[in-house]
């Protein structure tokens, strides 16, 4: 499981003294990612990043979930978190208003701004789709 995203493959945190509280090291989410909302799911996580209102999601990928295009888990090694962690693709102009990490899925709530018709509209995007 890659719950932590602490790119610890031993993933055994909590279990002994000094582990936890102040211990218990931060999440990398990037360069100047500062988390506006966060979703938990039953073994993955999503945050919106405040400036950019893009997504990253970490943690268990069975079945796509996470919406990075793979089933690879992210946050259990080296190399997966901080820069290395991607947005989410999630379509060109879209403004997340609301996302949801369920136990096997997460779910987005884009508005999309058709410019041509000066009309919002919105979509619904599921993974695992």
């Amino acid at each position: 499981m890659a719950q932590l995203g602490n790119e610890n493959p031993a993933n055994d945190v909590g279990d002994g003294p000094n582990e936890m509280g102040d211990y218990l090291p931060e999440v990398s989410l990037g360069s100047g990612v500062v988390a506006s909302q966060m979703e938990c799911g039953m073994y993955h996580t999503c945050i919106l990043e405040e400036s950019s209102n893009q997504i990253k999601c970490w943690g268990e990928n069975e079945y796509g979930k996470l919406g990075i295009g793979d089933e690879e888990n992210r946050g259990n090694n080296v190399n997966e978190m901080g820069d290395y962690l991607p947005f989410l693709d999630l379509g060109t102009g879209s403004t997340i208003y609301d996302f949801n990490a369920g136990d096997s899925t997460s779910v987005f709530f884009p508005f999309l701004h058709d410019f041509f018709s000066q009309i919002f509209h919105s979509i619904l995007v599921c993974y695992p789709q």
